[in-house]
């Protein structure tokens, strides 16, 4: 496989997926990875912060589901290898964000 340095380097792989040649024979091992914490209780964390129906809670509420979103995105990239391209860059949620946009995998219309 190619080496990958840089994020263009993964868009250029995405991109030429319907090239590469399938064999389901032997399958495929990703890995997730594990946090301190997880999205899912971000997402509690939101559901509890609403619940309070104050402007405090619904700012909580909003930078938890960014937190949730953002922890899955960093699990994606973690698990097809690619995280360390996004940490060596200290590229952030918006950027992240605009890479899976660019490469058609996420409505940023929904979130910017």
């Amino acid at each position: 496989m190619e080496d990958i340095t840089e994020v263009k380097d993964i868009v250029q792989i995405i991109l030429r997926t319907d090239e590469i040649e399938r064999d389901g024979s032997h399958g495929s091992n990703i890995s997730i990875p594990i946090y301190d914490i997880s999205s899912e209780e971000f997402l509690e964390f939101a559901e509890s912060a609403i619940a309070s129906e104050t402007k405090e809670g619904m700012v909580n509420t909003i930078s938890n589901l960014k937190r949730a979103l953002d922890c899955e995105m960093d699990m994606f990239f973690e698990s097809i290898n690619v995280k360390r391209i996004f940490d060596k860059k200290n590229l952030k949620f918006e950027k992240k964000s605009q890479f899976l946009a660019d490469i058609g995998l996420f409505p940023i219309q929904t979130i910017n």
